[in-house]
């Protein structure tokens, strides 16, 4: 700033020597004063003054048309000027003294000041220093903690995008697994609609293999009575034939016994002709004797009835022995039935056991179906199926264990297997004779 100051002054002095030898003006000693003087302010003002003065002086002598005048004018105004700047020099110098006097205790408060402001710059230096490093300190904690919050905040990131990835695989895997949860349910209804279709039809199969057991149990027992029935015409005939073996045998002894009386008789007549009295006698014994074969011909034989009737085969000797052969065969064919039939019973009884197992496990899987369909779709339908369903403990129970139950639950599966297989094998056919035997008997 001071050197500013200076140089506009120069520039002003220089302008001011200019113009005051143009009009033969001298103010070598105003500007030896100026330059001599120091610089202070109010020399500063009245040098502003002057040279505004001056400077308006001669835009006033420079606005004058005619020469002469201007000069007169000029002259006079520079004369008054002259008297004026002298006293204004005075004025002046009093106040350059006054100043120089202020601008050397100014000088003075000015080094003081210069002392205190080094001070202050070396205070205002260390604290600037001071304030700088707790600023750095500060960036740099700063700084620390930022780059800490940053890692802290991408480890949360890489968290959160993997969790965000883990959440998008499971979203995918509960969407698929929902699918596939879809698509069993579906099938399941599906099954279920079969189920409900399968066990109507083993209901109707059943109420028709109850139907159809009734029948078999009526029939067994029309077939064990008639084989009863059978047993006790076997028994009759049996002692029947035994005594008519006895009665044969007693019948050969007889004739024997008839035979010899002749032979005898013979033998007597040929020694020795006989009289009408004793040939009457003899021929009364031998009518005795051959009535009793007689009658014995005529009585009525319930087993040759109900066996052999064939005329000719009566009159012969050996029909007995025959029809007690025959009886004898008869009962072992009897006894090789009753047999076949109760090994045909213990069978059919151990496939009805083991169809009863079948069915107990299939209704079990049905309730675990039903109770999977109830979880999963909450349909009511499965609970009325499961309502209506027989359990392996109804099954088991001794109220639903009757004849009638146990063949019915028996039969549902092996029903087919029996009317297709079992019917053709020989034993099968063998117990359909017999059971054909006692019904054309």
């Amino acid at each position: 700033m001071d050197n500013k100051n200076w140089l506009w002054r120069k520039r002003s002095s220089e302008k001011t020597i200019v113009a005051t030898n143009k009009f033969g003006i001298s103010v070598k000693g105003i500007d030896e004063e100026t330059q001599n003087t120091p610089i202070g302010n109010g020399s500063g003002l009245v040098r502003r003054s002057l040279n505004e003065k001056l400077s308006s002086v001669l835009l006033d002598c420079h606005a004058k048309d005619d020469p002469v005048t201007k000069n007169e004018k000029i002259e006079q105004r520079i004369t008054a000027g002259q008297e004026k700047t002298e006293a204004e020099v005075d004025c002046v110098k009093k106040e350059l003294d006054g100043a120089l006097k202020q601008g050397i205790a100014a000088n003075e408060e000015l080094s003081h000041s210069d002392a205190a402001l080094k001070k202050c710059m070396q205070q205002l230096n260390s604290v600037r220093e001071e304030q700088e490093q707790k600023i750095h300190d500060a960036v740099m904690e700063a700084t620390i903690e930022f780059e800490r919050a940053q890692k802290t905040l991408e480890g949360k990131l890489m968290e959160t995008s993997k969790r965000l990835t883990n959440l998008a695989i499971e979203n995918t895997n509960l969407s698929n697994a929902l699918i596939l949860k879809g698509k069993l349910v579906e099938e399941l209804h599906k099954r279920e609609s079969q189920t409900l279709a399968e066990f109507n039809a083993l209901m109707a199969r059943l109420d028709s293999t109850e139907k159809e057991n009734a029948f078999l149990k009526y029939e067994f027992h029309m077939l064990q009575k008639e084989l009863e029935v059978r047993n006790e015409e076997l028994e009759y005939t049996r002692r029947s034939a035994d005594a008519s073996r006895r009665q044969h045998l007693e019948s050969v002894r007889k004739v024997t016994k008839i035979e010899a009386e002749c032979q005898r008789l013979r033998t007597l007549m040929r020694k020795r002709l006989p009289g009408p009295g004793s040939f009457s006698k003899i021929k009364s014994e031998v009518e005795m004797l051959g009535k009793e074969p007689m009658e014995l011909r005529r009585k009525p034989n319930l087993a040759r009835e109900l066996v052999i009737r064939d005329p000719i085969m009566e009159n012969s000797p050996e029909i007995p022995v025959k029809n007690f052969d025959f009886l004898i065969g008869q009962l072992h064919g009897k006894e090789e039935e009753n047999k076949a039939l109760r090994e045909m019973m213990t069978r059919k009884n151990a496939e009805l056991q083991s169809s009863r197992i079948m069915f107990s496990r299939t209704a079990s899987r049905l309730s675990q179906v039903e109770a999977q369909l109830v979880e999963l779709s909450g349909d009511q339908k499965s609970v009325k199926l499961a309502k209506h369903s027989p359990s392996s403990r109804e099954l088991y129970s001794p109220l639903a264990g009757s004849d009638t139950g146990l063949w019915a639950n028996a039969l549902i599966s092996e029903l087919e297997h029996f009317r297709d297989g079992k019917l053709k094998s020989p034993s099968g056919n063998k117990a359909i004779e017999v059971m054909d035997m006692s019904f054309n008997g």
